[in-house]
């Protein structure tokens, strides 16, 4: 993203129409003029990046699920056949529709499967982030 700056000290667009003394420019001008003439006109420009995303804060059941490795959710499954509390947990957040990753719920079942060794604690932080895996 650029920030064009007048010789007044105030920025505008690329798409803003302006005027420098008793030069009007119009809307667009500064996307097609050569920098000699942004020089020329007393404007400097600023390249700055563009902002991050906003973080993820919640998901549908189904991409909650493709956040874990296929390796993942089969041990997950597999330990939900014999432990409750994992049974829930992956039954809650199926049923859910939206899975918010803040939630304590959320936080304290990805807990559980730290503790069983199902995930590591980089891989629940990933999953809390919203971030999917990267599988060959």
């Amino acid at each position: 993203m650029k920030v064009y700056t007048l010789p007044d000290g105030s920025a505008v667009s690329s798409m803003d129409q302006f005027q420098i003394g008793d030069q009007k420019y119009p809307p667009g001008w500064l996307l097609t003029a050569p920098a000699s003439d942004l020089a020329a006109a007393g404007i400097t420009v600023q390249a700055i990046a563009d902002p991050l995303p906003p973080p993820i804060t919640a998901v549908s059941s189904l991409v909650f699920r493709q956040l874990f490795t296929d390796a993942e959710r089969i041990a997950i499954t597999q330990s939900g056949q014999t432990n409750a509390q994992i049974r829930a947990f992956m039954d809650d957040e199926s049923a859910a529709g939206v899975v918010p990753l803040g939630d304590p719920e959320v936080t304290s079942g990805l807990a559980a499967c730290v503790t069983l060794a199902l995930l590591t604690q980089d891989r629940m932080n990933q999953i809390l982030a919203g971030t999917p895996p990267s599988q060959p």
